[in-house]
């Protein structure tokens, strides 16, 4: 019985939730390549309607990475992409973490290829970013069991047990969200369905790790 108030309780919370950015998320596009990478997500909702639409307008590829050939396609920006100045830096590559993108790119200070003839493009360093999975924690393999054995001390392992059990709860509630609620559900569904995903996958990942230590 007090497992199920929980469960309810938790339902009712992310009812609230949902109701409260409802609007704002349905303005979301989901399926793009920026609010899948766990890298990029958070900035990407953090932009306004109209920035997320621009990025994804500029991202041609449909990569989790925008290229400085995308930026300068667009017209709207200059090199170098700033951190803290413009709103783009999130999603591209600083290979040397200063704070800029595409400093080194040619054409950066405004030089005009007609005074440059072609055996002089080829020495000019031209920055082509590489998506680097390696951030996302789904993603992520766990390498040699030893290295992380190392590094998880007992409380590592109770957080993560109590983060699995919240994750499970997550799901619960999302289930009875679906089963009481039809008309808020299908007006949420791809949240909720987000929402479930990302519990599922934090339960897994969870379970692979507490598996070493059996």
């Amino acid at each position: 019985m007090k497992n199920s108030k929980k469960i309810v309780a938790a339902g009712l919370v992310i009812s609230f939730s949902i109701l409260n950015v409802g609007q704002s998320f349905a303005a979301i596009n989901t399926n793009s390549p920026f609010y899948y990478s766990n890298k990029t997500r958070q900035a990407y909702i953090n932009l306004t309607d109209l920035q997320r639409e621009e990025l994804d307008r500029m991202n041609t590829d449909n990569n989790k990475v925008l290229t400085i050939e995308e930026v300068l396609e667009s017209g709207k920006f200059s090199l170098p992409i700033k951190r803290g100045v413009d709103w783009i830096y999130p999603f591209m590559i600083d290979k040397n973490k200063d704070g800029q993108v595409g400093e080194n790119y040619w054409g950066a200070s405004g030089s005009s290829s007609s005074n440059t003839n072609n055996s002089t493009h080829s020495t000019i360093e031209k920055e082509t970013p590489e998506y680097d999975s390696s951030h996302e924690l789904i993603s992520t393999p766990i390498d040699e069991e030893k290295d992380v054995k190392k590094k998880v001390t007992n409380k590592d392992l109770n957080e993560l047990r109590e983060a699995i059990s919240e994750a499970k709860l997550t799901l619960s509630a999302v289930d009875i969200i679906l089963k009481k609620a039809p008309n808020f559900s299908n007006k949420n569904i791809v949240f909720l369905r987000q929402l479930a995903k990302e519990a599922q996958e934090l339960i897994d990942l969870g379970e692979r790790v507490l598996s070493i230590y059996k």
